[in-house]
């Protein structure tokens, strides 16, 4: 799972809250269309998103025109056939999508017209599920799945090609530093740093099986959330019906509050 606050710190400078909710929301829901459900398929696929969009800042490309835009304009490979299509099928959402031919494309699968009203992958929600698409219809997650930095080189390839002089996926630098931030949360192991606390009060190591405990869900969209949440050890705190602890070790102590 995706939460705002993990958009806020990961995506552009200052990021309004009701920002990262509506992209949180539609990434999500994405996600789980596409059975991005994992720590590495997620990690992956955020820092694709967030490579190309800037942080999740631009939803649509800055137009100059540039010459490599101007070079959109007639493009047979991106099925730009109309005059004004290589500025009508710039560059949108949070992956990019760009020329007529993938615009229609995503639109048949998606079952919306995105061929005849482009600007809808400007929306999050639309945005989202292109972006999502995107990574279906080019197998990305068995990708993701086979390894975590060893695949950015190639997963970023299939999402934006490589340069025809290097022979490198344009931005793999950035790409690499963004798969590793995100991953440096999404990819922590929950069952070492959650230590759960028993009606008894005897602490024990999480077994990876109670779950969910005392209503929350246990795992890593619940240690992102706690690292933002509690990022110095101390505590107690009240995270939903927990009481919560943060050791110096950077583990979590997770102790059941009494039903309201």
């Amino acid at each position: 799972m995706i939460i705002p606050e993990l958009l806020q710190r990961l995506g552009y400078r200052n990021m309004p809250l009701a920002v990262a909710q509506a992209w949180a929301a539609a990434l999500n829901a994405a996600a789980t269309r596409y059975q991005i459900n994992t720590p590495l398929r997620l990690s992956h696929w955020l820092a694709q998103i967030l490579h190309e969009s800037g942080g999740l800042y631009y939803t649509k490309e800055v137009w100059g025109p540039t010459p490599a835009q101007r070079g959109y304009e007639g493009r047979a490979n991106l099925g730009n056939t109309q005059p004004g299509d290589g500025k009508r099928y710039m560059g949108r959402g949070p992956i990019q999508v760009t020329g007529r031919a993938n615009y229609r494309s995503a639109g048949q699968r998606l079952g919306l017209d995105l061929e005849g009203n482009p600007e809808l992958a400007e929306r999050p929600d639309i945005g989202a599920l292109i972006a999502g698409d995107y990574w279906n219809s080019r197998g990305l997650n068995s990708r993701a799945d086979a390894g975590g930095e060893s695949q950015v080189e190639t997963i970023s390839a299939a999402v934006n090609g490589r340069n025809r002089f290097t022979n490198k996926p344009n931005g793999l630098e950035d790409r690499l530093a963004r798969f590793r931030q995100v991953w440096a949360v999404l990819g922590a192991l929950p069952v070492q740093r959650f230590t759960l606390v028993d009606t008894g009060g005897k602490e024990g190591p999480w077994n990876g099986r109670d779950n969910p405990y005392n209503g929350v869900t246990l795992g890593p969209e619940l240690l992102a959330a706690l690292d933002l949440a509690y990022p110095v050890a101390g505590g107690p705190w009240e995270y939903g019906r927990l009481k919560v602890w943060r050791r110096h070790d950077n583990t979590f102590v997770l102790e059941r509050l009494p039903q309201a």
